[in-house]
């Protein structure tokens, strides 16, 4: 969530830089972790490839989207689901699960919806695929890691979508992907070996609400 703002803090444009190198990186981290999480059999596959197929579908219509929409309106969308992001952090998963519809046609549905929401603001979604894994029956710990597998179809499908229109500099990819390469194997291997990431949680939800309230305000950190 944090890619976005802060490539377009340090004054990359929005639309050709940002928005397609997020999606890079979101691609990078949650495959990285996915393999991870395959290593470990913490993925569940039967839930996963429905929902990668759909957010696969929306995530280019999402791209297609994204230059149509002025700048200033694409940053208060951004925000706002940033802000949403970040106050669900502060509730509790299981609760959020319920307002699913349980039914496998609107979870499709759901699923090809995130795709959209993620080609069109550069993000991978996962926020929004772990409550509805848990819908599905899914626990906490394997939604977290499964929707890690659904995510990689939806940044590098939207990612494609952009990639038209990406003007960024070699030695920032490389540098950025090599980054968070090496953070997702970390931030996994916690995971995975039980820690208890309850105050990250919270401490990452109270970033994402400082950011949201940043975006809609104007601030910067180069201003």
């Amino acid at each position: 969530m944090l890619y976005i703002p802060i490539l377009y803090w340090f004054g990359y444009d929005l639309i050709t830089a940002a928005i397609p190198l997020g999606l890079l990186l979101n691609g990078i981290t949650a495959a990285s972790a996915a393999l991870y999480y395959s290593q470990a059999r913490q993925i569940l596959y039967r839930a996963a490839l429905p929902l990668a197929a759909a957010a696969l579908l929306g995530a280019p219509l999402g791209a297609w989207c994204t230059p149509w929409l002025p700048v200033d309106t694409l940053l208060t969308i951004f925000a706002c689901v940033v802000l949403a992001t970040g106050v669900q952090s502060f509730s509790n998963a299981q609760s959020l699960a319920r307002l699913v519809p349980t039914h496998y046609l609107a979870y499709a549905c759901c699923g090809f919806g995130v795709g959209v929401i993620s080609g069109l603001l550069g993000i991978g979604g996962g926020f929004l695929f772990v409550p509805l894994l848990l819908a599905m029956g899914v626990n906490i710990k394997k939604a977290a890691a499964t929707s890690s597998l659904i995510v990689v179809a939806a940044s590098l499908s939207g990612f494609i979508g952009h990639a038209g229109r990406m003007e960024v500099d070699a030695v920032l990819i490389a540098g950025s992907s090599a980054s968070v390469l090496i953070a997702s194997q970390l931030g996994a291997r916690l995971m995975v070996h039980n820690m208890n990431g309850l105050w990250l949680k919270r401490l990452f939800g109270t970033v994402l609400i400082v950011t949201a309230i940043q975006l809609l305000t104007g601030h910067t950190v180069t201003k």
